[in-house]
């Protein structure tokens, strides 16, 4: 049975508001398409075709623009109650192994694709999983799943652990390979401190109850917390586009590589944009305005003249 693959795409995105207050956080845009498409364009190139994303019921653009896709299911998680709710969720339809994401999370294809043949190679039916880690900073390690690790087996991990249980600087990142035997762990978990059903906790019991659980060291990834983040990470896919507007479309509009402006922006004769920019649709941009290293969501009015730099417009 082949693997399928799980995209967590329910979250609230708490922390970039006001921006996801319009739209979650699966849906802000990078380099002119949803955070949630480049995650399944790295899955893609694992080959994996059965996807199960976990959304909010109130999440219409989601709905809209993922729920047609052949091979693709959307299912709910109704109340935000943490990742191994999310999870249970999606429970009643995995059939087999499978890998799971979140919507932020994005990591070299190749190293994905890699991952999920190791974790292939050495499943063969048994309990097992494999745990996507990274190298931290001592100081960020608070906020993250801390584990240990001895180069090939983890005999434990611990959720966001307080400063003075930090003793690795081995994080783990939201990529899980598993069994289906995983899942039965998932009725077992109790709230966290914070109110949460934690995945890490799952993990425990199942390393507690001699589930073979691997690690395997990624170069890095890339995500996303707060306005800040959604800036540089939208400057780094830009950077790799290295593209331009077509300027028959703005006359009198000077562009400067790398931009990208959607469809159905507005922008005035005499104004200047890059590099580093994002226009969405629906924006308007007077006459004289000058905007670079920015990100100009949908909706946004920026005034003729106006000078933005280093910022989130929205």
């Amino acid at each position: 049975m082949n693997m399928q693959a799980i995209i967590l795409a329910a979250g609230k995105g708490s922390r970039l508001q006001p921006l996801t207050l319009a739209r979650s956080k699966a849906m802000m845009p990078v380099a002119g398409k949803p955070m949630l498409a480049h995650v399944l364009e790295i899955l893609a190139v694992t080959g994996l075709s059965d996807i199960i994303i976990v959304a909010h019921p109130e999440d219409s653009e989601l709905h809209e623009q993922f729920g047609s896709i052949p091979g693709v299911k959307i299912v709910h998680q109704a109340e935000r109650k943490g990742a191994a709710h999310a999870l249970n969720c999606a429970a009643p339809f995995i059939h087999g192994d499978f890998i799971l994401s979140a919507c932020d999370n994005l990591v070299d294809p190749h190293e994905a694709e890699r991952f999920v043949k190791n974790f292939q190679r050495h499943s063969q039916g048994q309990p097992c999983g494999r745990l996507a880690l990274v190298h931290m900073p001592a100081e960020k390690m608070t906020s993250m799943g801390m584990v240990l690790w001895d180069g090939e087996t983890i005999s434990s991990i611990v959720e966001k652990p307080s400063a003075e249980r930090v003793v690795s600087n081995l994080a783990s990142i939201p990529l899980y390979c598993f069994s289906r035997h995983f899942l039965d762990y998932l009725p077992d978990i109790q709230p966290s401190r914070r109110g949460e059903y934690e995945l890490q906790d799952g993990m425990q019991m199942f390393i507690n109850d001699a589930g073979e659980l691997r690690g395997e060291l990624f170069s890095g990834r890339e995500t996303v917390s707060d306005a800040r983040d959604l800036l540089e990470l939208n400057l780094r896919y830009l950077a790799r586009e290295a593209n331009l507007p077509d300027q028959h479309q703005f006359p009198g509009v000077q562009f400067n590589a790398p931009c990208m402006v959607e469809p159905g922006a507005q922008i005035e004769s005499g104004a200047r944009l890059g590099p580093g920019v994002l226009v969405e649709r629906g924006t308007t941009i007077g006459a004289g305005a000058h905007i670079r290293r920015a990100l100009v969501l949908r909706g946004a009015n920026i005034a003729p003249g106006e000078m933005i730099d280093d910022q989130v417009c929205a």
